[in-house]
């Protein structure tokens, strides 16, 4: 990510903890039946919700995230907490944009935790500095493989932190 994707991701965060407020009432759609007819009125959300949602544009938004299969992604349970940044922003921009085609998404998407579970694993990939390019990092893990089929010689590789500290990383997530 790009020093600017790193700095939206902390505006990000600082909605964090109105995020977590207990019983937490974000807003949404109402619909009003009288008689035989139905009035569905447009969504409605908090103003936190709607700045959060104003920080994910270009060029932090992913341009090609209708390419990528994110409804089959959040079907599994613990997909959001090992995303990459990359696959992040994806789900971000499609929660964003969501709204636009379907009425209360955000509050759907708010309501049944994903949107906070994006954000922790924001949190946690910004707390151990995890910016990376994925398809950088797969190059240089192919490299690596290649060089060891070669030479015979083990690579050991580690992942560290800026201050050189190692990190804690979870297993690729290839987007499947």
């Amino acid at each position: 990510m790009t020093n600017d994707d790193q700095e939206t991701v902390r505006q990000l965060l600082t909605f964090l903890p109105f995020f977590e407020r207990p019983g937490l009432d974000v807003g949404g759609a109402r619909a009003e039946q009288v008689g035989d007819t139905l009035t569905i009125y447009p969504a409605e959300y908090v103003d936190e919700l709607y700045s959060f949602f104003a920080r994910v544009v270009p060029p932090f938004a992913d341009r090609d995230y209708l390419s990528k299969p994110v409804d089959q992604w959040l079907q599994h349970p613990t997909f959001l907490e090992n995303s990459s940044p990359e696959q992040l922003r994806t789900i971000l921009t499609w929660f964003c944009r969501g709204e636009r085609f379907c009425l209360g998404f955000w509050e759907a998407h708010f309501n049944n935790g994903n949107l906070l579970r994006a954000l922790r694993r924001l949190q946690v990939l910004e707390d151990c500095d995890f910016y990376f390019d994925a398809a950088a990092a797969e190059r240089v893990l192919e490299q690596a493989k290649s060089y060891t089929a070669q030479v015979g010689e083990v690579i050991e590789m580690q992942v560290v932190n800026a201050d050189g500290s190692p990190m804690k990383v979870n297993e690729p997530n290839h987007g499947g």
